[in-house]
């Protein structure tokens, strides 16, 4: 039977805990990627997501502390923290946050730029892992497990997944798309499917966004832009 220790989730957060990892990026993804792959996990970040203004709570979690503006100050509610550290994950991903900039502005607090590391592990990723195995144990989050939704959610975004699924094939066969813009695409789509996986709207608007902005001006997916494009106008 596998603990929490051996699980991806916990473990790649350990990691970071014990400043294990210095070039974090391909690690955030794969936080990210243990999160999404993991029912229970992705079902409490659905919960907690629902309705958060992240905006709104981003903006608290970086200016509440008068003394010090730049410090990062967690939400006291497990579920905010939930929310605010996979959204912010989330747009380290999407290379909407700058995972450096970020760290090095509020993380940095008494000590020089090598701490950065150590102090995000302790004060963002520790409180992160904490609150989502509080969560999973709690009485008090009411979790989707219902068959009947699981399917309808299947079925609502079925015409996605087929989108994204027909885009990666034209994006493969296509030898006229230079090798740097192929990964870039694949990295966006692989980041749409994860959305569309854990029922995020926010992400699959913002990173769907993304792939229009992208997909606009190349010949072999103007059918599959298109396709995309009513998708999401009235999504």
């Amino acid at each position: 039977m596998e603990t929490n220790e051996q699980r991806p989730f916990v473990a790649l957060c350990n990691n970071f805990i014990d400043a294990k990892y210095i070039m974090m990026g391909n690690n955030i993804v794969k936080l990210i990627e243990s999160i999404n792959n993991d029912e229970k996990f992705r079902e409490i970040v659905k919960k907690c997501i629902n309705n958060f203004d992240f905006t709104t709570e981003l903006g608290l979690a970086i200016s509440a502390n008068e003394n010090t503006p730049k410090d990062f100050v967690m939400p006291k509610e497990n579920e905010k923290i939930v929310a605010l550290c996979y959204l912010i994950l989330q747009q380290i991903v999407l290379n909407k946050i700058d995972y450096e900039a970020f760290i090095s502005k509020h993380f940095i607090y008494d000590g020089t730029i090598n701490d950065v590391y150590t102090n995000f592990g302790h004060y963002f990723i520790l409180p992160f892992r904490n609150a989502m195995l509080y969560l999973e144990n709690a009485k008090n989050i009411e979790l989707v497990t219902d068959d009947e939704e699981e399917v309808n959610n299947e079925e609502e975004y079925q015409s996605l997944k087929d989108i994204a699924l027909d885009m990666e094939r034209v994006i493969e066969s296509d030898y006229k798309i230079k090798e740097d813009k192929e990964d870039e695409l694949k990295f966006y789509l692989k980041a749409f499917k994860e959305a569309i996986k854990i029922n995020n709207k926010i992400l699959i608007k913002a990173v769907g966004r993304t792939l229009l902005k992208d997909t606009e001006k190349i010949k072999s997916l103007r059918g599959v832009y298109n396709r995309l494009y009513d998708e999401l106008i009235n999504f």
